[in-house]
């Protein structure tokens, strides 16, 4: 084996030893310590698997808004006697919204809701993500307390800011929960190759002299 690539060896599995891995996090909002009355704040910071999720909230009526918290899950209140769901009516569709800012790039796994009645009772929202895709979520994949909606693979909204917005003319839901897989960030790798490609012409040049 020549000298680079002896040289070169132990920084590539140095690198792979530290490259970062796709990891699950989950964050469980329903019946995990909130309140039994809604408080309300600008911005709420969750931690789960190496992520810190940060939530906070809008609405398209142009009320102040702020991220609600029950034992239920999470809400936005826009003041006055607002029942602080995420929800929408015929005056105000689409309605409130949330937005949810990770850490970094993330796919979405799962995706849970209570007091959601779905299509059954008119129920309806939008999910936003990178590059303005969306889907409009009616019936979940899974029934129970918190329906839940699923996804996989490359077809799983992505990036570091999900947008869950109430739409339909009689919406009222809270969000329960996700599940998250973190995707490893590749500003970090390019830097590394970058390393060791540097690495390489040295090792080269003190051959040459």
């Amino acid at each position: 084996m020549s000298l680079s690539k002896k040289m070169l060896a132990p920084a590539v599995l140095a690198a792979a030893a530290v490259a970062p891995q796709a990891q699950a996090a989950t964050f469980d909002f329903y019946e995990n310590g909130g309140p039994l009355v809604s408080s309300n704040s600008s911005a709420l910071s969750f931690s789960s698997g190496g992520l810190t999720l940060t939530v906070t909230a809008a609405s398209s009526g142009g009320s102040s808004a702020q991220v609600a918290n029950r034992w239920d899950g999470l809400g936005v209140y826009t003041g006055g006697l607002d029942a602080s769901d995420v929800g929408s009516s015929a005056f105000n569709n689409p309605g409130d919204v949330l937005i949810l800012t990770f850490s970094q790039a993330i796919q979405l796994s799962s995706l849970s809701f209570s007091a959601w009645d779905g299509s059954l009772l008119g129920d309806a929202a939008k999910l936003t993500w990178a590059n303005g895709l969306y889907q409009n979520l009616t019936t979940a994949t899974t029934g129970g307390t918190t329906p839940t909606f699923t996804w996989s693979g490359s077809t799983s909204p992505s990036g570091t800011v999900l947008k869950i917005q109430a739409t339909g003319s009689f919406s009222s839901f809270r969000l329960a929960g996700l599940t998250v897989s973190a995707v490893p960030e590749s500003p970090a790798m390019a830097m590394m190759a970058l390393g060791l490609a540097g690495l390489g012409v040295a090792v080269r040049r003190r051959r040459e002299d």
